[in-house]
C-alpha cells in the first residue's frame, strides 16, 4: 500500500504527462521510496497493455527493480550496446530511468518519442536534466518526512582534520590526486577511526573514503581497532560477484561497518544503518546528500541516526535535511562554478550571514575574525545545531513562501492559522496553494469561496519575518 505522498507522488507524474509533457523528473528524497512509486506507475501502465522498461545502471539497483515481473528490467551498459547493434526502443511506450542524474542514461534517450520518468534524488547533472526532461515534479521534501517520521532525524558532528582550502579544484570538483594527499594519510584515517570508537563503537555504519586505496587503508584500520569481521570493503577493482558477496554479509549483519568509495552512494537499500562516515570532501551537493541519504531510513527501532563529517561538507553545502528548491535549479540550472555560497550564523541574533561577511547585517555585531586554520576551528567532533530560526529570520514572507517546507515551518513556529498560510499562498505561491487544497481534498466548492475571499479581501503585505527570544 502507497503512503500518502507516494500516492500524490504517482498523481502528480500523471498530471505532468496530461498537461502535454512527454519526459518527467520524479524528484524524492533518499528514503522516500522513488522505487515504489515508479513501480506502481509501471506496473499500471503494463496492466493497460502499455509495454514498459525499467532502466538502472547497477546490478545492485537492478535487484531492487528485479521485483517487477510484468517489465522489462534493462542495464543502461547492456542497452547502450544493443543500440549500437540496431536495438529500436520504439517498441516501448514508456521508459523509467533510476537514478536519473547519472550520465549514461543520455545516449538510451536520444531520438526516443515515449513517455519518460527520470527518477533521482538530487536533480543535478552536467549537462542539465533540462536538456532531456520537460517538467519535473517534487512531492515531497525532506524536512516534511522526517516531522512524519517517514525518514529518521539526523544528529550532525563535525571535524576538520583536513585544511580543505588547500584542495586543488578542476571541472567544478575537487581533483583526486588533492583528495588523495589529503585524506589518505595515516593521521586522518587513523583519527577518523578512533573518533568513531569514541561514542559509536557498537554502532552499524557505512564509510565513505575518497577512493580505492584510501578505502582499503581505512577499513584494516577500522579491523585492528573492532575486528576484521565486521568490517566490510567495497570497491570497483573487485569483481560483482565478490562486491555482492560483501554487502549482503554487511546487510545481514547487526553491526557491520561498510567501507566504500562510489559504491553505496546511489540505490544502495539498507535501512538499519546508524551511522555514515563522510571521510571525504566535496563540492557536490547531489553526493553529499546521496552519502547522507543512506542512513536516513527508519525502522521500529531506529529513529534517528548519527552523520560524522570529517571533510567540512555541512559548511560548504549545508545541512542534510535543510530545503532545497530542487524545481528552481532544474528550470535555472547553476553555470559552471556556481554553487551554494558557505555561511555562517551571527551569535548574537542568530542572523545568517555569507562567511566573507565582516559585521552582521542585522543588528550590526562584529563577527570573530577567523582562526587560520580549519583543524584549529574544529580539532575535535562537535555537533552542529540546525536552527531552522535562524534560516528564517529577517527574510521576506513571500521569499519564504516559494519553499513550501519553509512556509509550514514558519507556521509551527509562529503558530499561524492555516487560513493566514491560505492568504500568503494565494497571493505568492498559488501553485502550492492549489496542490495544498487537492492534498486536504477540499471540494470545489471551499476552494471557489476562498478564492473569493482572498480576492475580495484585504492584499496580504510582504513583511519581513522578525523572531522573539524564545521562539524556534
Amino acid at each position: 500500500m502507497l503512503r500518502p505522498y507516494q500516492t500524490e507522488s504517482v498523481s502528480q507524474v500523471a498530471q505532468a504527462f496530461q498537461s502535454g509533457n512527454k519526459r518527467v523528473i520524479l524528484c524524492l528524497p533518499t528514503g522516500a521510496g522513488k522505487t515504489v512509486i515508479f513501480s506502481d506507475i509501471a506496473s499500471r501502465s503494463a496492466q493497460k497493455g502499455k509495454r514498459v522498461a525499467i532502466i538502472t545502471h547497477r546490478r545492485e539497483l537492478l535487484s531492487q527493480a528485479g521485483r517487477l515481473n510484468s517489465c522489462d528490467i534493462l542495464m543502461v551498459e547492456t542497452l547502450n550496446n544493443q543500440i549500437k547493434r540496431g536495438l529500436d526502443l520504439s517498441q516501448y511506450d514508456l521508459l523509467v530511468v533510476d537514478e536519473a542524474h547519472i550520465g549514461n542514461f543520455r545516449k538510451v534517450l536520444e531520438g526516443f518519442n515515449g513517455f519518460v520518468i527520470g527518477a533521482t534524488a538530487t536533480p543535478i547533472s552536467n549537462p542539465p536534466l533540462k536538456e532531456q526532461y520537460n517538467a519535473i515534479v517534487c512531492p515531497v521534501g525532506i524536512e516534511s518526512l522526517i516531522n512524519d517520521k517517514w525518514l529518521a532525524v539526523p544528529k550532525t558532528y563535525a571535524m576538520h582534520p583536513v585544511d580543505t582550502s588547500k584542495l586543488e579544484s578542476a571541472r567544478g570538483e575537487y581533483t583526486e590526486r588533492s583528495l588523495d594527499d589529503a585524506f589518505n594519510r595515516p593521521k586522518v584515517y587513523e583519527g577518523v577511526v578512533q573518533e568513531f570508537v569514541k561514542n559509536w563503537a557498537d554502532k552499524k555504519a557505512i564509510v565513505f573514503c575518497v577512493n580505492i586505496s584510501a578505502t582499503i587503508n581505512t577499513a584494516s584500520e577500522f579491523g585492528m581497532q573492532l575486528g576484521a569481521d565486521r568490517v566490510f570493503a567495497v570497491h570497483s577493482k573487485q569483481s560483482p560477484q565478490e562486491r555482492a558477496a560483501l554487502i549482503d554479509q554487511f546487510t545481514a549483519s547487526t553491526d557491520g561497518i561498510l567501507v566504500n568509495c562510489g559504491i553505496a552512494t546511489t540505490g544502495f537499500d539498507c535501512p538499519d544503518i546508524e551511522v555514515v562516515v563522510v571521510n571525504r570532501a566535496t563540492k557536490s551537493v547531489a553526493l553529499w546528500l546521496q552519502m547522507v541519504g543512506r542512513a536516513s531510513r527508519t525502522t521500529p527501532t531506529k529513529s534517528e541516526f548519527t552523520i560524522l563529517d570529517f571533510g567540512e561538507n555541512v559548511t560548504r553545502l549545508g545541512f542534510w535535511q535543510e530545503p532545497r528548491d530542487w524545481a528552481q535549479l532544474f528550470h535555472n540550472p547553476k553555470k559552471k562554478g556556481e554553487g551554494v555560497a558557505p555561511v555562517k550564523d551571527c551569535e548574537k541574533c542568530g542572523f545568517v550571514a555569507y562567511a566573507s561577511a565582516r559585521i552582521c547585517a542585522n543588528c550590526g555585531a562584529e563577527f570573530p575574525k577567523p582562526k587560520k586554520t580549519n583543524e584549529e576551528v574544529l580539532a575535535e567532533l562537535k555537533e552542529m545545531q540546525y536552527k531552522v530560526v535562524s534560516k528564517l529570520d529577517g527574510r521576506k514572507l513571500f521569499d519564504i513562501a516559494q519553499n513550501p517546507a519553509d512556509l509550514f515551518e514558519l507556521q509551527r513556529i509562529k503558530k499561524y492559522k492555516q487560513a493566514f498560510i491560505e492568504r500568503v499562498l494565494y497571493f505568492a505561491n498559488y501553485t502550492e496553494l492549489q496542490r495544498f487544497w487537492r492534498d486536504k481534498g477540499y471540494s470545489d466548492a471551499y476552494k471557489w469561496q476562498k478564492e473569493r475571499q482572498f480576492a475580495e479581501g484585504f492584499s496580504m503585505g510582504n513583511f519581513v519575518v522578525k523572531f522573539r527570544k524564545g521562539e524556534k
